[in-house]
């Protein structure tokens, strides 16, 4: 302000001196008429100053304002679809279970069915049996019951005893089932070796894969005595 102040009294003084030195120049008729013009050229510059004034004063106090920044705008609009989804019931796959079935029934998992229908001991020469144990053939079928070609494994048949699986063998006397491709609807049978222990007393299940359980009767089994 000291500054402006100063500013303006510089220019003042000197447009006085230039108007002095004019009126020294006219009569006295022209006197009001370089008054006048004093006065107009006083006040244009005067007005200037003061404008330039303010706007420097209006600089400094857009400099110490803080703009802050926006913040963004965490509302969203509402998600019809994932409403609509809450809505909709929640149907889950269902897991796979285990079916269980007995000798002489098909015992399926919506994709192939399973069917033993005989257990007999066998004469494995020329293996022999540890004591105790005999070998046991095993008659199995299987259906294809999908609508797609479906690859049968006959490794995947199992005998527990007891709780406890029994040993696979290999009797060149008695088919297998053929690990190929079977169509839907054909079926497929076949034999699978095990040995086991003579005269068991506990249960017996025959396995395929994962989820088929067949419950055998242990009175049920053929023996070569008999």
């Amino acid at each position: 302000m000291k500054k402006i102040y100063e500013m303006i009294v510089k220019i003042k003084t000197k447009l006085y001196l230039q108007m002095k030195n004019l009126i020294s120049k006219i009569n006295r008729r022209h006197v009001s008429i370089a008054l006048l013009i004093l006065i107009i050229a006083s006040s244009a510059t005067l007005g200037f100053v003061v404008g330039m004034h303010n706007r420097t004063i209006d600089n400094e106090i857009m400099e110490e304002v803080i703009i802050e920044p926006s913040q963004p705008n965490n509302e969203t609009e509402p998600n019809n679809n994932v409403e609509n989804n809450k809505n909709e019931q929640i149907v889950e796959k269902p897991e796979n279970e285990i079916k269980t079935g007995n000798m002489n029934e098909w015992v399926d998992n919506n994709e192939y069915a399973v069917m033993v229908d005989r257990i007999f001991e066998i004469d494995g020469s020329p293996f022999q049996p540890a004591d105790g144990y005999m070998f046991v053939a095993v008659h199995f079928s299987i259906k294809n019951i999908s609508t797609k070609s479906m690859q049968i494994f006959e490794k995947q048949v199992d005998l527990v005893v007891n709780d406890y699986t029994q040993t696979y063998k290999i009797v060149f006397n008695y088919k297998e089932i053929p690990t190929n491709f079977v169509s839907p609807g054909a079926m497929v049978e076949g034999y699978r070796i095990f040995e086991m222990p003579k005269n068991p007393d506990g249960k017996i299940i025959v396995k395929y894969g994962e989820f088929i359980n067949i419950n055998c009767d242990v009175n049920m089994i053929e023996y070569l005595t008999q």
